[in-house]
């Protein structure tokens, strides 16, 4: 039995035996993320707008509530993490972005200025770009409402009802 043992085994088996157990958990973890990625995939958001301020740079340039961010600067965008990260690359360029939106049916091409340079400090400010030009990305809205109250529990001694 002795020499079957671990420390009597000549060092290159031992070196294999020792990276045996990171390597699979390495190659586990790439097939789990794999099977995730393609069973669920991951959540996006689509790049619609929300609200829009009055006056604001998107206002001028005539974007409206319900419109959906289609390009920028040509470059197809399809969430809204695509839009932000596009408008920072155009903030760090000429500051010029031709936005393409969709709504109702109708594509409309619009251009957002912002090469006047106090434009350009509210846009590198510390929210995201869409922030200073004046809209935002649509939310759901979820009301606050109650589906149950367990009976003696301290919701329902605190007076609150389902619904």
């Amino acid at each position: 039995e002795l020499s079957r043992s671990f420390t009597r085994q000549h060092p290159l088996k031992r070196i294999l035996v020792l990276l045996a157990g990171p390597g699979f958990n390495f190659m586990f973890a790439i097939g789990a993320l794999s099977v995730m990625l393609w069973a669920g995939g991951m959540t996006r958001y689509l790049p619609v707008i929300g609200h829009v301020q009055a006056g604001s740079i998107a206002a001028r340039a005539g974007v409206r509530r319900g419109d959906r961010i289609v390009a920028i600067n040509g470059a197809p965008v399809d969430s809204q993490r695509q839009v932000v990260l596009r408008l920072l690359d155009v903030m760090s360029g000429n500051g010029d972005a031709r936005v393409t939106v969709r709504s109702e049916g109708a594509t409309r091409a619009l251009n957002l200025d912002v090469r006047n340079p106090a434009q350009r400090r509210a846009l590198t400010g510390p929210k995201d770009p869409l922030h200073g030009l004046g809209m935002h990305f649509w939310e759901p809205t979820v009301p606050p409402v109650l589906g149950q109250v367990l009976p003696g529990g301290p919701a329902a001694r605190a007076g609150l009802r389902a619904g």
